[in-house]
C-alpha cells in the first residue's frame, strides 16, 4: 500500500460538525441579543414617555379629587352651626391630608438617556451589520454539519468580519457612555431631587450627582465593552477550530467523495 496516497492530516469530522452545531447555537444566541438590544434602545424612550404622561394624568385626577374634597371641607364649615361641628370636620379634614402625604410620590423615569441621534444610528448600524454576520455564522453551521466546504469558508469570513466590527462598536460605545451618563443623571435629578429651598442643600446634591455621573459613566463602559468583549471570543473560537487542517480535511474529503459520484 503506497502511504503517499493517504492523507497527511487526519480528518475531524466530529469537530467540523460539533463547530456547525455552536455556529448555529451562537449565531441565533447573537441574532436574538442585537434584536433585543435594538428594541430596548428604540422602544424604552417612547415607552417611558408614555407612562410619564400615564403618571402626569393620574397626578392631574389627584389633584381635581383634592380640590373638590377641599372644596366640600370648606363648605361643611361654613355651614358648621357649633364649634364642637368644626373640630369634627377640621379632624376629618387633618386625616385626609395626612393620608393624602402618605401615598408615594411619582417616579416619572421617561428613559430619555436612551433618546439620542447618535445612539440610535449607532444601534441601527450594529443591527445590520450584526444581522448580516450572525445570518452567515448560522448558514456556515448547516454548511459544516454537511461538511460542506463553502460551510468552513463562510465561518472563517463570518468570523474575520465579526472581530472587526465588534471592535468598531465597542469604541463607539466609549464614546457615547459619558452622554448617556449625563442624560441619565440629568433625568435622576430631576426626577427624585428637586432644587431644594437651601442653597447649600442644593450644592451638597449637585456635587454628589456629579461623582454619580462619573461613576455612572464608567459603569456604562465597562458594561458597554465587556459585553462586545465577551461577544468577541467566539469568532476568535470559529477561526481557530476551522482553521484546523483536520477540519480542512473533512469538508475537503466530503466535498471529493460528492463530486466522485
Amino acid at each position: 500500500m503506497n502511504d503517499d496516497s493517504l492523507p497527511d492530516t487526519q480528518a475531524e469530522p466530529i469537530a467540523t460538525k460539533s463547530l456547525g452545531y455552536l455556529n448555529l447555537v451562537f449565531g441565533s444566541l447573537f441574532l436574538l441579543a442585537v434584536l433585543y438590544e435594538s428594541g430596548v434602545v428604540l422602544a424604552m424612550p417612547t415607552f417611558g414617555r408614555l407612562m410619564t404622561w400615564a403618571q402626569s394624568q393620574q397626578q392631574q385626577q389627584r389633584d381635581a379629587q383634592w380640590s373638590a374634597r377641599r372644596e366640600q371641607f370648606q363648605a361643611r364649615l361654613a355651614a358648621a352651626e357649633s364649634d364642637e361641628e368644626r373640630e369634627v370636620i377640621a379632624a376629618e379634614q387633618e386625616v385626609f391630608t395626612l393620608s393624602d402625604m402618605s401615598d408615594p410620590a411619582w417616579f416619572g423615569f421617561s428613559m430619555s438617556f436612551l433618546d439620542d441621534p447618535s445612539l440610535r444610528t449607532g444601534v441601527m448600524a450594529k443591527l445590520g451589520v450584526m444581522s448580516v454576520l450572525n445570518g452567515l455564522l448560522i448558514a456556515s453551521g448547516i454548511g459544516l454539519i454537511r461538511l460542506r466546504r463553502w460551510g468552513r469558508s463562510i465561518a472563517r469570513l463570518s468570523a474575520a468580519l465579526m472581530l472587526p466590527a465588534i471592535l468598531g462598536f465597542a469604541l463607539a460605545s466609549v464614546q457615547l457612555a459619558p452622554g448617556m451618563a449625563e442624560r441619565w443623571t440629568a433625568e435622576l435629578r430631576e426626577s427624585m431631587f428637586p432644587p431644594m429651598p437651601d442653597d447649600d442643600e442644593t450644592a451638597a446634591i449637585d456635587a454628589e450627582l456629579t461623582l454619580y455621573e462619573q461613576g455612572m459613566s464608567q459603569l456604562f463602559m465597562a458594561v458597554l465593552v465587556g459585553t462586545n468583549g465577551v461577544l468577541g471570543v467566539y469568532p476568535i473560537i470559529v477561526l481557530v477550530v476551522a482553521s484546523r487542517p483536520g477540519v480542512r480535511q473533512a469538508v475537503a474529503g466530503r466535498s471529493a467523495r460528492a463530486e466522485g459520484q
